[in-house]
């Protein structure tokens, strides 16, 4: 994220988030994170988080997410 090797995320302290599905096909996958700050003069941490999970569990977090964006306008909970 984003998507296009061209396209950066660019913020100051702030969480980035992003809910992907990807089926791994492969015995060992790669995961490549690139990061850079061209004017920093200070030492700077980065976390990145990643969650794997069962295909059954994760084919439905795009339901799970709509009907938590759902309940939320109809202010069920917030």
């Amino acid at each position: 994220m984003p998507f296009n090797a061209d396209d950066a995320i660019v913020t100051d302290g702030e969480t980035v988030k992003g809910s992907f599905y990807w089926e791994i096909k492969e015995s060992k996958p790669e995961l490549i994170l690139r990061g850079w700050a061209p004017d920093a003069s200070f030492d700077h941490v980065v976390t990145f988080r990643v969650e794997i999970l069962p295909k059954r569990v994760a084919s439905m977090v795009p339901v799970i997410d709509l009907l938590t964006r759902l309940l939320a306008r109809m202010g069920v909970f917030g």
